[in-house]
């Protein structure tokens, strides 16, 4: 961690109630009350010093399971879900390629997309390539929900290369 956390731009943590999904039906929401962010005294191998996220939460329900999380939670399952809508969109599909790259030990796929003009009659193409690393599943959130460019923050190995 680093001590340019959103969480000193006002950013909150997510919290899912069991007992108010139930209730109303709610799902993730951000929460918290004096939230602050800071270098503590610890200190790392490499010389550099661990931070600390300290905040209070006030609970509606008593004897509640309340999870807290950093982002959204979404997993695996999710990412290779909308990989496939990507794919099988004809107006995606002509701008994005993914193939598999290897197998984790799990045996999951660890795909290498492709995010440029293919087939574009231009000289010059910017082609964005990307693995997606698995144990980051909150980049893999914001590819999901950009509709721009993808953040560099989504990938593990980037690779741009300009063909002219």
């Amino acid at each position: 961690m680093t001590g340019d956390s959103l969480y000193l731009d006002g950013m909150q943590p997510l919290v899912f109630s069991e007992k108010e999904s139930t209730a109303v039906g709610s799902g993730w929401l951000r929460s918290g009350e004096s939230i602050c962010y800071y270098q503590n005294n610890i200190k790392r191998r490499n010389g550099q010093y661990y931070y600390t996220a300290t905040f209070t939460l006030r609970f509606d329900h008593n004897h509640d399971s309340a999870h807290v999380a950093y982002c959204y939670p979404y997993t695996y399952t999710d990412l290779q879900r909308y990989l496939k809508t990507l794919e099988d969109d004809p107006q995606r599909r002509q701008r994005f390629r993914r193939r598999q790259l290897c197998q984790t030990l799990a045996g999951n796929s660890c795909d290498l997309l492709t995010i440029t003009r293919l087939g574009s009659a231009d000289k010059a193409t910017l082609v964005i390539r990307l693995v997606v690393y698995l144990a980051r599943y909150h980049s893999a959130w914001l590819f999901h929900r950009r509709e721009g460019p993808v953040p560099s923050t989504t990938v593990w190995s980037l690779q741009l290369s300009q063909t002219i």
